[in-house]
């Protein structure tokens, strides 16, 4: 059998003709030599006869590429286009290891519908049973014949009768190339993470075939011509015109083939060895039972390789998967794709880098975000790539995540502080989202209380109030639904110094008039997070984590599992945090309704008409008319370029309307919480996308307040904190605080591009999403 390296003979017209000149020169010297006495003259001949030899042999190396045959069973395949120093080569047959003969190069893929069972074999037996007593199929097409033709090439050739091109377009076609495990031996598996798994050790071996587009090949026995099959059909008219009776051979006149020596719809094989381990994977941790899903097994084997990938930290394409039917399960078998193998997929017999790559591939689905394991199936976010998507049918985002959650649930144990706090509790791997989701639409269901807490620093209300975010979308779904949906914040006064801090705590019960909303001290060592109750009784999910309970969209996030009990818990109520009215001060806040703008014009089209009245604006005149300022800004998020812009241009346009002097400008931008970059950055990004790191986004901030202000700003040492705001401070203690609760460029978006970004300017037109935008303006007197 094939192994290894195939070659692919690129020799063309103009090659072949010289090529046949060579050999005819050959027999001429050969024949003067066998005809030469003199010996002298007879060593000149010889070796006149070698440099020919030579010559022959450097044109077959300058005419001849080689792969992988997993490769090779692709790139080369018939009718495929090989691109080689700039020509073009399309690839019309396959050679074979030696004459044709009928016995010895023919095999048969037998293929069992009923227990899965796959043979490989010479023998050509219509009417062949399995060991399980059924008969067996073709595997390309499983109502017509009782097993598939298969030959293994030792190369591929082009055409030597047509010359080669240099168009710039190509015709890729994308076959169909299936791996297929011959033998499993669960004699010898391990019991690891809910899966039974075996090995091939260091030494194995993987057959891949190629079916084409589906159907195989038509395959010329004679002169090794080959075509892709288009069709199902099997009769002379359906015979491939390229292999036709009367087709010319790949080399000089017409071929002698007749209709018995056009084998159908074949397919290419090819032996890999290489090391692989093979999972099936059980319905529960004790039980005997295997899952039988092939949809289940296919969409896990999609996660997985790519976990695996990511624990190694090698390429996904280091390693590839397949699936198997047996009797009572589907298996899955991932193996390394380089010849050999480097045992990547050995790893897997480890329990504990087993478990991680588990862990991995569950999070990397939670982490998506589409609603694929709501809505059903998959979707590129999820679980489609470019390796798949033919078998898009067998994927399933909530079949996998389901599978995975449940293993996860029997893998992990209860940590001691959570068994001293509720010995009743358990684990469930969900993620909170997920909980509240599926809790508003339940009909079972008649309060959901959903628990917030102020250590985690990241408060956006409105991600809480507003209908078109995420956590506004469950809170009005659940009412919808005849809920009763009761908030309980956390709130501990000692973390709110300034009024900027305090925002957000202050009057919440108007902010969420159709909830019950409660302030409280403490939440608890193990912070309970969503309390479910139902007619039959309590669900209590609490957690470990108290970042993960943020006033924000980000409530719940990189939160893969929580435990549950049935326990009621009270709470110590807080006392509600407030200001003191004062003539000196006012406080605004409200929600923008500009859709569109242009960047200069940002205070006066998007902030001053929704939040300030007559009075407001006189009383920042007031305050800054004539003044020097101190001007300081925090936001962790200022990555993009649009961000910069919005912030820049805002403090230019404030300046232009109040007429102050700016004397200082001090950035606090940095924090470890802090993420800026941007893998897919390139010229032709939207300007309110990342820069590809933070050092770049910095840079431009800092040249572009030089450019438009002519002033340098300072970086502060201090980390920005997730209060983001503006603040312009005068001499004599005069203070304007504009607080954009999503951040500086929060809800916005811009349709111009990095490719122009040394020409951007304040007329650079954003436009908002399909979000709310809230903001805070503070106006303070000076102290004089």
């Amino acid at each position: 059998m094939p192994t290894g390296v195939v070659t692919f003979d690129f020799t063309d017209r103009d090659q072949s003709v010289k090529l046949h000149r060579l050999y005819d020169n050959v027999d001429k010297l050969q024949n003067r030599i066998a005809a030469e006495s003199d010996s002298i003259e007879k060593f000149n001949l010889q070796n006149e006869l070698n440099k020919v030899h030579k010559e022959i042999t450097n044109l077959r190396r300058a005419t001849t590429a080689s792969r992988d045959i997993h490769t090779a069973l692709d790139e080369y395949a018939p009718e495929q286009t090989v691109v080689v120093n700039e020509k073009n080569y399309v690839s019309a047959g396959i050679k074979l290891l030696g004459a044709y003969n009928e016995e010895t190069q023919t095999k048969a893929i037998y293929h069992c519908i009923h227990c899965g069972k796959t043979e490989y074999k010479r023998i050509l037996q219509k009417g062949a049973l399995c060991s399980c007593g059924n008969p067996y199929h073709s595997i390309i097409d499983k109502d017509h014949g009782s097993y598939t033709l298969a030959y293994e090439p030792i190369g591929f050739c082009t055409d030597q009768n047509v010359d080669s091109s240099r168009e710039e377009k190509t015709v890729k076609h994308y076959y169909d190339i299936r791996p297929v495990l011959l033998k499993t031996d669960w004699s010898k598996h391990k019991d690891i993470n809910m899966c039974e798994l075996i090995t091939s050790g260091e030494t194995g071996n993987i057959l891949f075939y190629n079916v084409g587009n589906g159907h195989g090949f038509a395959f010329c026995k004679r002169c090794g011509r080959a075509s892709v099959e288009y069709t199902a059909i099997t009769s002379k008219v359906s015979v491939p015109y390229a292999v036709k009776p009367g087709h010319k051979r790949l080399w000089g006149d017409g071929c002698e083939a007749n209709d018995n020596d056009i084998a159908r719809h074949v397919v290419l094989t090819g032996n890999h060895p290489t090391c692989y381990t093979v999972l099936r994977f059980k319905k529960d941790a004790v039980s005997s039972k295997f899952e039988n899903d092939e949809q289940l097994v296919y969409s896990l084997g999609v996660v997985l390789k790519r976990a695996l990938a990511l624990s190694e930290g090698i390429d996904e394409g280091e390693v590839d998967f397949g699936i198997k039917q047996e009797l009572d399960a589907w298996v899955l078998f991932i193996f390394d794709t380089a010849k050999g193998g480097c045992g990547y997929s050995l790893k897997l017999m480890n329990p504990v880098l087993c478990q991680e790559i588990f862990d991995l591939a569950r999070q990397a689905l939670e982490e998506t975000t589409c609603n694929c394991h709501i809505e059903g199936g998959a979707c590129a976010r999820c679980l489609i790539d470019r390796n798949n998507y033919r078998y898009s049918y067998l994927l399933s985002k909530a079949k996998a995540l389901d599978w995975l959650n449940h293993q996860k649930n029997k893998a992990i144990g209860l940590p001691a502080q959570v068994k001293a706090s509720s010995p009743s509790a358990r684990v469930v791997c969900q993620p909170l989202k997920d909980i509240v989701k599926l809790s508003v639409t339940d009909p079972e269901v008649k309060k959901i209380t959903l628990c917030i807490s102020d250590l985690t620093d990241d408060n956006v209300v409105t991600d809480w109030s507003s209908v078109r975010s995420e956590m506004g979308k469950h809170i009005k779904t659940g009412v919808s639904n005849g809920k009763n949906i009761s908030l309980v914040v956390e709130y501990h006064p000692e973390l709110h110094n300034s009024l900027t801090e305090k925002l957000p705590f202050i009057n919440l019960k108007d902010k969420f008039p159709d909830c019950e909303v409660s302030i409280v001290k403490d939440l608890g060592e193990m912070k309970t997070a969503v309390i479910v109750e139902r007619n039959t009784g309590v669900l209590r999910y609490f957690t470990d984590k108290d970042s993960v309970l943020s006033f924000s969209n980000n409530w719940g996030k990189n939160c893969h599992y929580v435990f549950v009990d049935n326990n009621r818990v009270t709470f110590n109520e807080q006392k509600e945090p407030t200001y003191v009215m004062s003539p000196s001060q006012v406080v605004r806040e409200g929600l923008t309704h500009a859709r569109t703008f242009q960047i200069k014009n940002y205070f006066s089209t998007a902030i001053a008409p929704f939040l300030l009245n007559q009075q407001d604006t006189d009383m920042l005149v007031e305050v800054l008319k004539g003044k020097h300022v101190n001007i300081t800004f925090s936001d962790m998020y200022v990555n993009s370029a649009l961000a910069s812009l919005m912030l820049v241009y805002l403090i230019k346009e404030m300046k232009q309307l109040f007429g102050y002097t700016i004397d200082s400008i001090t950035l606090q931008l940095d924090s470890p919480k802090r993420k800026c970059y941007n893998d897919r950055y390139n010229e032709w990004t939207p300007i309110n996308m990342n820069f590809s790191c933070k050092e770049d986004a910095d840079e431009y901030t800092d040249n572009l307040f030089m450019n438009v202000l002519g002033i340098e700003p300072e970086h502060s040492f201090n980390d920005a904190n997730h209060h983001r705001w503006l603040k312009i401070e005068t001499k004599d203690g005069g203070r304007v605080e504009i607080r954009p609760d999503h951040g500086i460029s929060g809800g916005y978006k811009s349709d111009s591009k990095y490719l122009n970004l040394d020409s951007l300017n304040g007329s650079v037109n954003v436009v908002r999403n399909n979000e709310d935008v809230l903001y805070y303006v503070i106006i303070k007197k000076s102290d004089a």
